[in-house]
């Protein structure tokens, strides 16, 4: 436990003054020896953090994370869950928090000062909020933008491709390919879907006998 506080202490004074490829490195070896995983060509600015409550907790991260200045990813319980892919931008002040799951795929976008966090607190039976916290999974598919101010809570998807207006609270799953915004967010927009685009050119392009 010492030794865990001493490596912290390190981080904050070395590792967060130093060099994008200096933090990167250490971030890397810091999160693994937490029992997780940080792929290379991490870009971790001043103040941006990845932190592990418990060694229970898992954080996977594929290659060429982005944290801006005060970015944070970080484990609320010993059950969280944080799967992240590669070429993600987190922006400044951005907070990425799981006590239970979140996944994130490839080449997310996540604005400044956005919250994705997928725990809230319970309420008791005096209706009085608690600090036992209660979770379901979030995930950002594939390309997806969110972009600044916004909060995603519990149990949404924002699908493949989608656009989060800023200072948007997404309650509730968003499609794929719309961009949605507002307090809840709402789908304003629906934009073409790429896949089936090229789904539909790739069969226009067979033999009739092959199409079906």
């Amino acid at each position: 436990m010492r030794g865990e506080k001493l490596f912290l202490q390190f981080l904050r004074k070395v590792v967060l003054g130093g060099s994008l490829t200096v933090r990167g490195w250490l971030f890397r070896i810091a999160v693994h020896l937490m029992g997780g995983s940080l792929g290379p060509g991490a870009r971790i600015y001043k103040g941006g953090m990845i932190i592990m409550m418990a060694r229970e907790a898992s954080i996977r991260i594929g290659r060429n994370l982005a944290i801006r200045r005060n970015g944070m990813i970080n484990t609320a319980t010993p059950k969280a869950r944080i799967e992240i892919g590669d070429n993600i931008w987190l922006g400044e002040s951005a907070m990425v928090t799981s006590g239970c799951r979140i996944d994130i795929e490839d080449d997310v976008i996540i604005g400044p000062h956005t919250v994705v966090c997928d725990v809230d607190h319970v309420v008791g039976s005096d209706g009085m909020p608690t600090r036992e916290l209660a979770g379901r999974p979030i995930r950002i598919c594939q390309g997806a933008w969110i972009a600044a101010n916004c909060n995603i809570v519990k149990g949404v998807t924002i699908g493949k491709g989608a656009i989060i207006g800023g200072g948007s609270v997404v309650t509730k799953d968003i499609p794929a390919y719309s961009t949605a915004v507002g307090v809840p967010a709402r789908v304003i927009r629906r934009r073409e879907d790429k896949d089936s685009h090229l789904e539909e050119n790739r069969r226009d392009s067979l033999p009739d006998g092959q199409r079906d």
